[in-house]
């Protein structure tokens, strides 16, 4: 991340934002392995498992694990970027080709998130549940839905922002992913 990227208080907000995501999304995380571990011993000590485990797990934690933490994997830049070439490519050119695709990008992002808080209001309106042994209801896992693909627009938003910014004053205002390890790899060992 550029300096001028840390000290912007838009990146600060919505990095603290991101940051309490995934720390819900850990949380989440963790009680799914609690979860799992006390139903397991129940199941095979007691020959009495936990009979709302599953449907506790597939519709609230793992949407809150993979949707809540997706704006903050982005802003680590965590998720899976192909860069071959970017190494070889100008700066203005690299600026554009990110400020595309991060300006394509969020419209369908947006549009996830504003559907699934239309389908959550829905769901809460109409008290739509699951049919399984504990009727859960469904608005809950389209809000964290909502939530973490609103929030990744967000990031995607700003991330446009800074490549325009970037491109219109020639300065390094956006910020870009790192070296990629295979580049640092091939210049260590000299392929």
């Amino acid at each position: 991340m550029s300096g001028a990227a840390r000290r912007d208080p838009v990146s600060r907000a919505l990095g603290a934002l991101e940051v309490a995501l995934a720390a819900v999304a850990g949380v989440a995380m963790a009680l799914i392995m609690v979860i799992v571990a006390v139903d397991v011993a129940m199941r095979y000590f007691f020959n009495a498992p936990l009979g709302w485990s599953y449907g506790l797990i597939g519709i609230y934690l793992v949407v809150a694990v993979f949707f809540l933490s997706l704006s903050d994997t982005m802003r680590a830049h965590g998720h899976i970027a192909l860069d071959v070439a970017r190494p070889l490519l100008p700066r203005s050119i690299r600026h554009l080709g990110l400020f595309l695709g991060y300006g394509i990008s969020a419209p369908f992002i947006g549009l996830i998130a504003w559907l699934a808080l239309e389908q959550a209001i829905s769901a809460w309106v109409g008290d739509d549940r699951i049919a399984a042994t504990v009727p859960w209801p469904t608005w809950p896992a389209y809000a964290l839905v909502a939530v973490g693909a609103a929030a990744l627009a967000l990031r995607i938003l700003w991330r446009a922002f800074g490549h325009a910014a970037a491109l219109a004053t020639g300065r390094e205002l956006a910020d870009e992913p790192p070296a990629s390890a295979m580049s640092d790899h091939a210049a260590e060992h000299g392929e």
